[in-house]
């Protein structure tokens, strides 16, 4: 259900237009919808001492369970995102050019030169940006090998 989100208005070649207030509100309700039910999949875990207690080793089956909950929920909430069309209409170079100041964690990108820079292997890890972002965001090349995990 798309709670919370302004209906579109129609454009021109069938292309939704947002006006300003449409994007900030699509965006909150989608950013409040998308923490919410993180906060209510992260809370599901078993974290009481009892539990920690009762786990003899490492649980693979169960963080393998958690994961696959995790995807699940990132596909729907891409699903939400794209079903509010709030990007509608914005040239994918924009969309590339704005990932490339959008701050990533601090010492991210040094330790990710640097890595590189002594020619050790390295895989970067998303849940929640595509491809082209993060190539953009690291300022890699387009044809810069970037697999998304099924």
């Amino acid at each position: 259900a798309r709670s919370g989100l302004p209906p579109p208005s129609s454009g021109a070649e069938g292309v939704v237009a947002l006006s300003a207030d449409q994007v900030e509100a699509t965006w909150v309700g989608l950013k409040k919808e998308y923490i919410d039910g993180f906060n209510a999949l992260v809370g599901s875990l078993d974290t009481s001492e009892s539990a920690a207690e009762g786990a003899a080793a490492f649980d693979v089956a169960g963080l393998a369970e958690f994961l696959a909950k995790v995807a699940e929920y990132e596909a729907e909430a891409n699903e939400r995102a794209q079903a509010s069309r709030v990007l509608a209409g914005i040239p994918f170079e924009d969309i590339s050019t704005t990932a490339c100041v959008l701050p990533v964690r601090d010492g991210c990108l040094p330790l990710l030169n640097h890595l590189k820079d002594s020619g050790v292997p390295t895989a970067v890890i998303s849940v929640n940006w595509s491809a082209e972002l993060i190539r953009a965001a690291l300022d890699l090349p387009p044809g810069a090998v970037v697999k998304r995990a099924a």
